[in-house]
């Protein structure tokens, strides 16, 4: 069987991290084609590469941005070839299953949460006895019902396969943001964020990660951008890797964390204001919103005056870039209260 994953990604700088991870965990097993394009892409354009592919199984990854555009590529490839095998996983098709498989007939299977391992097991069904009610994390249609199997335990990431060690990636590195994660999970609430949902913080093996980097340095990557929900969660692992980087890294390279601002130690930000190179590190903040109120209401703890200090401190070192994020139109915000946010 010829098994594709795809995605719909923002831009042609991004790559997609979660067809990667597919991939890795999948060989050597199996083969898998990665194909990824944008949203600004025709999806005839898409369609029409696909079907070149040959496939007999596609995924997609699907995403708050990507998924009208996915839908359509999957309603024509279904056209064209309704023997075609179509898996839709992600966190867009994961928190509302059974919506998702009414609204998309032409998905066969939805993966639920984390898919490398429910993707290699489904894989193994699809061709073996097909047995899908084996197959944790997935859901699909049998005899016209819903199925949706439990979600399987949490995979352990130390144990993980790298997502960057394949040959056509190498080309590519220079020309894209390569994307990178250390951990997984959020210990924090807020209700407008899909990270909140899962409970605890789980991290990669260390030094893999640091081989990683390595890598992708050596090989040509300019910008890497970590994806952890907040990099600072723990500050000891949070220094070891500024310290790593500041070390190691190549002249030109770039980094980018989401950090949560209020927890940040003011001698973190100096040591960082001491010793890292101007330009080396960006941080992305997310403040959403200064109404105390407002952030109650959707569970969000933030401690203005903290995050102030961390932000001053940043901008006043000089040496990191930093852009801060707003939520418009969350409870009970109205047009003053964002004014004077933004302000």
């Amino acid at each position: 069987m010829n098994i594709v994953v795809s995605t719909l990604n923002a831009k042609y700088i991004h790559t997609s991290l979660a067809l990667r991870c597919l991939k890795a965990y999948a060989e050597p097993d199996y083969k898998v084609d990665m194909a990824e394009y944008t949203i600004k892409d025709p999806a005839m354009n898409i369609v029409t590469d696909l079907y070149k592919r040959n496939p007999d199984i596609i995924g997609f990854s699907c995403y708050i941005w990507n998924i009208e555009e996915t839908i359509k590529v999957a309603q024509m490839l279904k056209k064209i070839n309704p023997e075609l095998i179509i898996i839709f996983g992600g966190p867009e098709v994961t928190y509302d299953v059974t919506h998702w498989l009414e609204r998309i007939p032409e998905a066969d299977f939805i993966a639920i949460g984390e898919g490398e391992e429910t993707f290699k097991q489904l894989l193994d069904e699809l061709h073996g006895e097909r047995q899908f009610e084996n197959v944790s994390g997935v859901a699909f249609r049998k005899e016209g019902k819903s199925v949706v199997n439990p979600q399987r335990n949490k995979i352990d990431l130390r144990e993980m396969p790298s997502p960057f060690r394949f040959e056509e990636d190498r080309q590519e590195l220079s020309k894209r943001v390569v994307y990178i994660e250390t951990s997984r999970g959020c210990p924090f609430s807020c209700q407008f964020c899909l990270s909140s949902i899962e409970v605890g913080v789980r991290y990669f093996d260390r030094e893999k990660v640091k081989e990683d980097i390595r890598y992708l340095m050596d090989n040509g990557a300019r910008t890497i951008k970590f994806v952890d929900r907040t990099f600072n969660i723990s500050r000891s692992y949070a220094m070891e890797m500024f310290q790593f980087l500041i070390d190691e890294h190549r002249e030109g390279t770039v980094f980018q964390f989401e950090i949560t601002a209020d927890i940040m130690r003011p001698e973190v930000i100096q040591f960082l204001n001491d010793h890292a190179p101007k330009g080396l590190f960006r941080f992305e903040i997310g403040v959403q919103s200064t109404n105390d109120a407002v952030n109650e209401l959707v569970k969000r703890k933030q401690n203005f005056k903290k995050l102030t200090r961390t932000v001053t401190m940043v901008k006043e070192g000089g040496k990191i870039d930093q852009h801060l994020d707003l939520i418009a139109g969350l409870p009970d915000e109205d047009y003053n209260s964002f004014k004077n946010t933004f302000n």
